[in-house]
C-alpha cells in the first residue's frame, strides 16, 4: 500500500484500534493514551466515540493481532516515537 492510502485510510483505523484496546482492555485514562500514542486527548476520545477513522478499510486477523500485542506493550512498557512510527511502517508493510 503506498504511503499516502495508508495515511489516509489504514493509519487512522490502526490508531483506533490501539486506543480501543487501550481504553476497554487496559482501562487506560484518554489521558494516558494520549501520551502513551503522542495524539491529542481529544482524538483519543474521536477514536473511542468512533468520530474518526470511519470508512472502508478492512483489516486482517493477523494485523488485528500485531495491532493488540502491540497495545499490551503500550500498556507495559514506555515506547518511544520513533517505535510507534516502526511500528506503522511495519504493519504498512504487511498490507
Amino acid at each position: 500500500m503506498d504511503s499516502e492510502t495508508f495515511v489516509k485510510k489504514a493509519l487512522p483505523k490502526i490508531k483506533k484500534l490501539i486506543v480501543k484496546t487501550l481504553y476497554n482492555k487496559h482501562k487506560l485514562t484518554q489521558t494516558e493514551i494520549a501520551n502513551k500514542l503522542y495524539i491529542s486527548q481529544a482524538s483519543v476520545s474521536y477514536y473511542i466515540n468512533d468520530l474518526r477513522a470511519i470508512g472502508s478499510f478492512e483489516m486482517n486477523e493477523k494485523i488485528v493481532k500485531s495491532i493488540e500485542i502491540f497495545a499490551d506493550r503500550i500498556t507495559n512498557e514506555k515506547i518511544s516515537k520513533k517505535d510507534l512510527e516502526e511500528f506503522y511502517e511495519e504493519i504498512r508493510n504487511s498490507i
